[in-house]
């Protein structure tokens, strides 16, 4: 199956990164469009642009590297990170 992205090395960083249209872009990066593309949703549904703070659960398997990436993600979508936890202490916070 042919996609529209290649998996390459990001020479900076020794990374994996995503090769499109000529250009090299960090996972991280790919992640922020995908924050922006759901806090558009969210304005929309609320019928306000007030969602400035998250507090992002991740994976309880995520690495450092993973979960600071995720909080990367969403300050480059324009949100402040207030918080980012494993999901089980997500849920115990949630539950009480």
């Amino acid at each position: 199956k042919k996609y529209a992205f290649a998996v390459v090395e990001n020479t900076t960083t020794h990374d994996a990164a995503f090769r499109v249209h000529g250009r090299t872009i960090a996972p991280a990066e790919v992640g922020a469009e995908v924050v922006k593309a759901l806090l558009k949703t969210v304005n929309e549904d609320l019928g306000h642009e007030n969602v400035k703070r998250a507090v992002i659960a991740v994976p309880a398997s995520f690495g450092a590297a993973q979960t600071a990436a995720t909080g990367e993600a969403f300050k480059a979508a324009g949100l402040r990170v207030a918080r980012v936890m494993p999901e089980p202490v997500a849920a115990a916070v949630a539950y009480g």
